[in-house]
């Protein structure tokens, strides 16, 4: 059996439709930059009110995935130029 190693990161995603809208959203986007997600865990609900009515969902999660053995860096588990320029809040929509 082969040790695994895993680093976590944290995200927000957001939607005006759903909360679970927005981690959907934000797990399929992540999923498009990082390779081997495995999995996720609410750490954070919010949301925007607009008028006394629900606008606005936000939701950070932090993310787990496992990183490749052979390459050993956090470089080698972003996909093909899909790093994001330093301070790019590429998940983020709302307020």
């Amino acid at each position: 059996m082969s040790d695994h190693i895993y680093k976590t990161i944290e995200i927000t995603g957001s939607s005006h439709a759903s909360i679970d809208h927005a981690i959907k959203g934000a797990v399929q986007r992540a999923s498009q930059s990082i390779r081997n997600i495995g999995w996720f865990e609410v750490k954070e609900m919010r949301g925007h009110v607009v008028d006394g009515a629900v606008a606005h969902f936000q939701v950070t999660l932090k993310l787990g995935f496992r990183l490749d053995a052979s390459e050993g860096s956090m470089d080698a588990v972003l996909r093909d130029d899909e790093i994001p320029a330093p301070g790019t809040d590429v998940l983020h929509e709302g307020p």
